[in-house]
């Protein structure tokens, strides 16, 4: 079974978490310790990287929170009339099947600001990947943290690392269409990395910034 870690973030009104991974156990114990650590906030915001299991298996338990799911507009009829069907779960009944709930949601075509006027989040679309065309990366501008779904998933110290692959390219050339230099990778399978490993791993010395637009071709 795949690993799968997560991010929570304070607001000052308000919980945000990025990714449901693997199944609604999981999240219920995320939701549990989200409202431990921060007992007056609701968790309002729910960023979902892309639609694979590992990583919206938990959907439903934010979506019975009332949380509002933020996702790639690509989702939004197989989540609608899929992942988050209403009709009774009898085998296994979820809480969203138990209290059934109209689920609310913001899509993102190309980039979202999320913000209580003093921290922001900006939830951006990755271009031209073949893993999910709906993937999403999570960018902390004031922390520089980036969080990304496969596309940094570096072996344990100590043992070989796999060969860089073709999501390890597309996620430098997103890092630098979008503009964002990060200080630290979130990983959502292996957990937090320093940027500058990443870079090593990649044979470069430094992220190029090369804007985004009609222009974008010229600063390749």
């Amino acid at each position: 079974m795949c690993s799968s870690d997560l991010l929570a973030v304070e607001f000052k009104d308000f919980a945000l978490v990025v990714e449901a991974p693997m199944d609604g156990e999981r999240s219920l114990a995320v939701i549990a310790e989200t409202h431990r650590l921060m007992p007056t906030k609701p968790i309002r915001y729910l960023i979902n990287t892309h639609h694979h299991w590992d990583h919206a298996g938990g959907l439903r338990e934010f979506a019975a929170e009332d949380a509002l799911i933020v996702t790639h507009e690509s989702n939004f009829d197989y989540y609608e009339g899929v992942v988050f069907d209403l009709r009774p779960r009898v085998v296994h009944p979820d809480r969203l099947s138990l209290a059934p709930r109209q689920v609310h949601y913001i899509l993102v075509k190309d980039k979202r600001t999320i913000t209580d006027g003093e921290r922001s989040i900006d939830v951006m679309h990755m271009e031209a990947l073949d893993h999910a065309q709906d993937m999403l990366m999570v960018w902390l501008p004031k922390e520089k943290i980036i969080v990304e779904g496969d596309m940094y998933n570096p072996a344990p110290a100590g043992q070989q690392q796999p060969p860089v692959n073709a999501q390890n390219q597309n996620f430098v050339y997103n890092l630098e269409r979008w503009g964002i230099v990060p200080e630290t990778i979130v990983s959502i399978h292996t957990g937090v990395h320093p940027m500058s490993d990443f870079l090593r791993y990649m044979g470069l010395a430094k992220l190029e910034v090369r804007g985004r637009g009609l222009n974008a071709e010229l600063n390749q």
